[in-house]
């Protein structure tokens, strides 16, 4: 009876350690859990100088996001000393609003030294980014499931909006014109502003595509790291996105994510200049980048051109 009893009572007393011990054998048996995808975040930044007009839009398209990580993308807005009330229609549309030297490099570089992101999204303030912009950034910028690889750089595709900002011309300068023969020509130019939009969209994604080519007008996209790495933007009036692009393709970067979404830019430039002659002229200002002509004379070039085909803006 007494061996009974002392047989009882050291299983009673062993059960406890039995139980963690098999509790614990379960536990290392049990996978352990996957870990989250990786969902990078992502900053806009927006560099202006009397975009009053347009700026509204550019600042919602950035906002208008589908991320499901809770966090939406961060919106910063740098101004270059607008005269107009860019800032104020800036920050009435959800941005962030910071100041910097005229010039899209040095405003560029403000706002990527401000950003809490890990992706910066340089975006022109005529532009608009697609719908869901952010899920493709994920997609390009996060876990890779096929390959397990991230992307350090990259763009969207390209599209042409219209030109409604209000400030003339276009379609809307053309327009107001009294003579029935400049009706006549505007009919005509209406008629053919469709094609060669399509002709100049396809040609640019083209270039994107096959010679991985993107620039600015196209929502340039940099991993933060990597840009600070490169020292931001070149100090330059000019070309600064022709020159990051080159610096990245340079320097390790390996080959750049082509987002299966457009950014859309206002035609406002190809409707005053003309398509051909905008096209032309810009190719002539990057083929001359290649060759070494300095940026300062390539400014100069490029102003005087633009003022030739009636547009007096010229940054």
């Amino acid at each position: 009876s007494a061996r009974v009893s002392i047989a009882m009572a050291t299983a009673a007393r062993d059960a406890p350690a039995a139980t963690r011990a098999s509790t614990a054998d379960a536990t290392a048996r049990r996978p352990p859990k996957p870990l989250a995808p990786y969902r990078p975040t992502i900053t806009v930044v927006v560099p202006t100088l009397n975009e009053a007009g347009n700026v509204r839009r550019a600042v919602e398209s950035a906002r208008a996001c589908v991320s499901t990580s809770g966090r939406a993308p961060e919106v910063i807005v740098v101004d270059g000393g607008s005269e107009d009330d860019t800032v104020a229609e800036a920050r009435a549309a959800g941005a962030a609003v910071l100041s910097a030297p005229r010039g899209r490099a040095s405003q560029c570089n403000a706002g990527a030294r401000a950003a809490k992101g890990d992706i910066l999204l340089f975006l022109h303030a005529d532009s608009t980014l697609p719908p869901a912009y952010d899920e493709h950034v994920v997609r390009a910028f996060g876990d890779d499931a096929t390959n397990g690889r991230r992307h350090e750089w990259g763009a969207f595709r390209f599209a042409l909006g219209d030109d409604n900002d209000g400030r003339g011309g276009g379609a809307p300068r053309l327009a107001t014109q009294a003579s029935s023969r400049a009706s006549l020509y505007n009919l005509v130019c209406s008629s053919l502003a469709g094609p060669r939009r399509r002709l100049l969209e396809a040609s640019v994604n083209v270039r994107t595509t096959v010679f991985r080519q993107p620039y600015g007008d196209q929502g340039l996209l940099v991993r933060k790291t990597r840009f600070d790495a490169l020292g931001g933007f070149a100090s330059m009036p000019f070309l600064e996105d022709v020159e990051m692009v080159s610096r990245l393709k340079r320097g390790g970067a390996g080959a750049p994510a082509i987002l299966n979404a457009s950014v859309t830019t206002s035609a406002r430039r190809f409707e005053r200049v003309g398509y051909v002659r905008t096209s032309l002229l810009n190719q002539a200002i990057v083929l001359g980048y290649a060759c070494g002509v300095p940026v300062e004379r390539l400014r100069a070039w490029y102003a005087a051109a633009r003022r030739m085909g009636g547009d007096a803006e010229t940054r």
